[in-house]
């Protein structure tokens, strides 16, 4: 059994799969990403909502922490994350999960970190609804491809990839080549 004070917990990913047991986010313990950009580590969630943090290169190199949440985590469980893009995707992957930020019933939200994710978008309309890449929490090996069923999105480790159904590359996407690019995307 733990003990009541609180942990700082250094993520270093150091070859497949492991488990952080004991880090107890209700305690105040802190997960502390060091000197490590985002093109080292990226948050993940299994599909059973357990969090993960994980490489962006490799499906099978990640850390899980046992019990535990992203939406169990606060600003406090992590000491302050030197790496702007880290910071930023941290946020993303947080803020969806704590249900913060917009959610307009015109705009899909793309999203990056739910393995296992395949979402189907039935009749996506790029003149009034938007694609927004806020809450992507990572920007290492995103692909847009024209597929049969659709414009398919994908991110790679996870997997998540939202079909936009009768829609392809150049109906849903090319517009905004012609038009003020927040009209149609939102990045952040």
């Amino acid at each position: 059994m733990a003990d009541s004070q609180s942990q700082v917990f250094d993520v270093n990913l150091t070859g497949g799969v492991v488990t952080m047991s004991d880090f107890d986010p209700l305690r105040g313990d802190q997960l502390d990403f060091g000197d490590i950009s985002v093109h080292g580590l990226i948050l993940g969630q299994l599909a059973d909502g357990t969090a993960i943090i994980t490489s962006p290169w490799s499906t099978s190199n990640y850390i899980v922490l046992e019990g535990v949440r992203w939406t169990d985590l606060t600003a406090a469980n992590f000491v302050p994350v030197g790496n702007e893009h880290l910071r930023q995707d941290i946020g993303a992957v947080l803020s969806w999960e704590q249900d913060l930020g917009p959610r307009d019933s015109d705009t899909v939200y793309l999203r990056s970190h739910e393995y296992g994710v395949q979402e189907r978008v039935e009749n996506f309309d790029p003149q009034t609804q938007k694609l927004n890449f806020l809450y992507l929490g990572t920007r290492e090996r995103l692909s847009v491809e024209d597929t049969s069923e659709g414009l398919l999105i994908s991110t790679e480790p996870s997997g998540q990839s939202p079909v936009a159904r009768a829609c392809c590359w150049w109906v849903c996407c090319a517009p905004i080549w012609w038009r003020p690019i927040s009209s149609s995307i939102t990045t952040r």
